[in-house]
């Protein structure tokens, strides 16, 4: 009897155990499904924050970040290059506020033997923030988004009288061999606002065109002469 007991206690562990080791196969597949398991198809859902700015996935170059020294550098160039140039190597930048037909003055910049589209999709980083911190409350929202425009070298006057032969030229942000111009053949000079100047803009057509009829008189043509006379 005593050796009969110690044959089914004996049974008994090696049955509990068969239990255990066909159980835990079981676990295992959880475990691998659940920490290992291949691409779902909500791996490719993205967060509402994602694509809120545009600006923050784009690559910029060091030299074209909003920083003081590359700002100073930009500056000594346009300078630098209009001097030798003259004013055909000068464009007005503006910035189109998206959802209005306004259209603010930002800055000029200046090129040496460089087309405008790849001036200024070299430096658009640096020309886009600038604007962006003139104008914070128009423009910061849709920082990434915004568009550039381009018009003739100093041509406030003809823009502000809404000279139709005064035109904008739309720019574009990606423009090939653009980063590959050195910055040295470019030049940026941004605005800036006295105190309590509220900044040019102008009102301007989808295409560029003026958005309200050209100023004309007298009086303006008297002011044409004198603004000529000071150049």
């Amino acid at each position: 009897m005593h050796r009969l007991a110690i044959l089914v206690l004996l049974l008994s562990f090696i049955l509990d155990c068969l239990s255990f080791q066909v159980q835990r196969p079981s676990f295992q597949r959880l475990s691998t499904d659940t920490f290992a398991r291949g691409k779902s198809k909500w791996d490719d859902l993205k967060d509402d924050d994602e694509d809120e700015n545009v600006y923050d996935s784009t690559p910029i170059a060091p030299d074209m970040t909003y920083e003081p020294r590359n700002l100073m550098r930009q500056s000594k160039s346009f300078q630098a290059i209009r001097e030798v140039g003259g004013k055909d190597t000068v464009n007005d930048i503006y910035i189109h506020e998206p959802g209005t037909d306004t259209f603010w003055f930002i800055g000029k910049i200046a090129r040496a033997d460089v087309s405008l589209e790849k001036a200024v999709a070299r430096q658009w980083p640096m020309i886009e923030r600038h604007g962006c911190n003139l104008r914070p409350i128009e423009l910061m929202p849709h920082w990434g988004k915004l568009q550039l425009w381009a018009a003739p070298g100093d041509s406030e006057l003809e823009v502000a009288y809404n000279r139709p032969s005064c035109e904008f030229q739309k720019m574009e942000r990606e423009v090939e061999g653009a980063k590959a111009v050195k910055s040295s053949f470019l030049g940026f000079q941004g605005e800036a606002y006295e105190k309590d100047e509220y900044g040019f803009r102008t009102a301007r057509n989808d295409d560029g065109t003026p958005a309200r009829p050209e100023l004309t008189g007298p009086g303006i043509k008297d002011l044409a002469e004198l603004e000529k006379m000071s150049e």
